[in-house]
Order: structure tokens, then sequence, then C-alpha cells
């Protein structure tokens, strides 16, 4: 049950959003966004975050969610700057 949670919860989910972002923010039309939200800088402020900021944060979540759980699984110590990011490992002696 472990693998799956890590599997739903650390990777599919991220995955989800992130190509719901990419969908949403590069494939759909001005037009089509245009009809359901409105013109005007409401909507062109969602395109902007859609399109550039989602993607990089869900990224992130990917990728650090993947690193957190070879730390955990494998019980290594990650290399400087990821450990400052994802803290120690909690079962390696303290160095």
């Amino acid at each position: 049950l472990d693998f799956m949670d890590f599997m739903t919860g650390n990777l599919l989910l991220p995955l989800g959003g992130l190509l719901a972002a990419i969908f949403a923010g590069w494939i759909l039309s001005r037009d089509m966004l245009e009809s359901e939200l409105g013109e005007g800088w409401i909507m062109n402020a969602w395109r902007l975050v859609m399109r550039w900021f989602v993607p990089v944060f869900l990224g992130f979540i990917l990728v650090f969610g993947f690193f957190d759980k070879i730390q955990d699984q494998y019980n290594v110590q990650l290399p400087g700057a990821l450990t400052g990011l994802l803290g120690p490992n909690k079962d390696l002696p303290a160095q």
C-alpha cells in the first residue's frame, strides 16, 4: 500500500495537474478562454500563471517527491543542496 500511496500522491496527481496546466495554458485557444473567463486582466493573469508558474511548481513537486522517496526508501543521504531543501534523512546518523 505504501507504493500505491507514493505512486498516486507523489507522482500521478502532480503529473495529472502538470498535464492539465499545460493543456489549459498552451493548447486551449485564447478565444475559448475569453468565452469562459471573460476579457480583461483576470484572463491575462490566469493565462500567465497557467503557462509559466503552475508547470514550474508542479515540476518541482514531482522531482522533489521522487527524491524524497529515494531518500526514505533506500536510506541514502542526498547531496548538500537537496538535503537543504528536503531535510536530512531521519534514519541516518547525523554527520
